[in-house]
Parts: structure tokens; C-alpha cells; sequence
């Protein structure tokens, strides 16, 4: 079966929506914002997610089964090098646990 063409996805793969592609302007440039990943954020801190740059399909939808997409809210409530894990969760969803590979892949905005 086929994959409808969406906006959010002109390649035609699936994507959920608000990936967090940044948009360039109508001269074509790109307006890059510095944020921090969820290794170099603080935690126990209202976070907003501010864009995804790993798009691995299923990674991407089991961040949207935990509500952790662009500008949803979400915390970190541990960071465990020796583990080499993340652990956040977003308001209404369980707890979701992530190697430091794909917890840097997610880009917030510290001023939720």
C-alpha cells in the first residue's frame, strides 16, 4: 500500500505532525536557534520540545505515543551516565526512558 503525501511530509513518509523541521524563509535561508538536547538540559524543569533531528520513523512514533513532540511540555527527571540513560515524561503520559543517543536527537527550550 501506499503512503499519502502530507504536508508535514513531502516525501511521502509518514511523519507525525510538528516534527520540528525548521521552515526557511520565503529568501530560502534558515533561522537556526542554538537550543540545548536533553543531555545538556537542566532537569526537573519545564521544558518545551523545540524539534526532533533524528527522523527514524520509529522513533518518531514512539515519541508521539509519549506526547514528546514539538512545543509539547515535558521534564527530565534523571540523567544516568553510567547508564547511559534519560528519563523524561510529558503531562498525561508515562515515563519515557532513552539512551543518551536518542535523548540528543530531541532539541528544548529551556523557557517553557
Amino acid at each position: 500500500s501506499t503512503v499519502p503525501r502530507t504536508p508535514w511530509s513531502p516525501a511521502g513518509r509518514w511523519r507525525p505532525r510538528g516534527s520540528g523541521d525548521p521552515i526557511p524563509s520565503p529568501r530560502g535561508t534558515l533561522k537556526e536557534k542554538d537550543y540545548p538536547n536533553l543531555l545538556t538540559c537542566p532537569i526537573h524543569t519545564h521544558l518545551k520540545v523545540a524539534r526532533v533531528t533524528d527522523q527514524a520513523e520509529d522513533f518518531l512514533r514512539l515519541l508521539e505515543r509519549h506526547g514528546v513532540m514539538p512545543g509539547k511540555e515535558i521534564v527530565v527527571d534523571s540523567r544516568e551516565e553510567a547508564a547511559d540513560s534519560v528519563v523524561l515524561r510529558a503531562p498525561g503520559s508515562k515515563m519515557l526512558n532513552l539512551g543518551f543517543r536518542r535523548a540528543a536527537a530531541i532539541l528544548v527550550n529551556p523557557k517553557a
